[in-house]
């Protein structure tokens, strides 16, 4: 029975399949990432407006990546993550885990859509919280976060929600 074990754990782990295992068990990340970028790369083409829910969860989709290939928890942005219940999963299971806020969808064809209202916010301040604002600041600066990133997730009636006039265009 051992050697029956060891000769499954020297294929999985030979140089040749261990790569992959990881497009085995990221599979419906990518995709997920895939699909928000196709639609999302269509919108920048039609100088259509992003929905900056959807910016927020791609970044939350490749923070989980992320910790899937890396291992380290520092990826993780609990403060968006954590309700989301993301966080959580990753770190208990090795996988994400999403809240009823996120829809993936079951197939290729399915949208994906967020539940705004239902976005993590600050308890103190009632401002939506945002995983992509290291990324943003980095690349583009304080500025553009500042008027890009906090007019778009915006606060009303004690919930977050996209204001489309005034979201992403980059």
């Amino acid at each position: 029975m051992f050697e029956r074990l060891k000769w499954m754990t020297d294929a999985i782990t030979s140089a040749k399949s261990f790569p992959s295992v990881y497009k085995w068990t990221t599979y419906g990340l990518t995709t997920a990432i895939e699909k928000i970028w196709k639609t999302s790369k269509e919108k920048v083409e039609n100088h259509d407006r992003i929905d900056p829910l959807m910016v927020e969860l791609c970044s939350v989709l490749e923070r989980s990546l992320n910790y899937m290939h890396t291992g380290h928890a520092k990826v993780l942005a609990t403060s968006v993550m954590a309700p989301m219940w993301t966080s959580q999963g990753l770190i208990d299971h090795g996988m994400p885990i999403f809240a009823r806020m996120v829809r993936l969808g079951t197939s290729i064809a399915d949208t994906i859509s967020v539940d705004g209202a239902n976005w993590p916010c600050d308890d103190n301040t009632q401002q939506p919280y945002s995983s992509s604002r290291r990324s943003q600041v980095m690349t583009y600066g304080e500025q553009h976060y500042m008027v890009r990133g906090t007019q778009s997730l915006r606060q009303t009636s004690g919930s977050a929600w996209c204001d489309i006039a005034q979201s992403y265009m980059w």
